[in-house]
C-alpha cells in the first residue's frame, strides 16, 4: 500500500497529511487521496 508525502511547498497552500492509499496506479492512488482529503472542485488537471 503506498504512502503518499507531500513536500512543504504544496503544504503550504492546502491541508495534506501523509496518508496510505489503495490503488494499482498513481493516478488512482491520488485521485483516491484527493477525493479523501480535499475539497471538491470543478476540476482537477493530473500531470503525471
Amino acid at each position: 500500500m503506498p504512502t503518499l508525502n507531500f513536500t512543504p511547498n504544496l503544504r503550504r497552500h492546502a491541508e495534506t497529511p501523509a496518508a496510505h492509499v489503495n490503488g494499482a496506479t498513481a493516478r488512482q492512488v491520488l485521485e483516491a487521496y484527493f477525493y479523501k482529503h480535499l475539497p471538491p472542485i470543478n476540476c482537477v488537471r493530473f500531470k503525471l
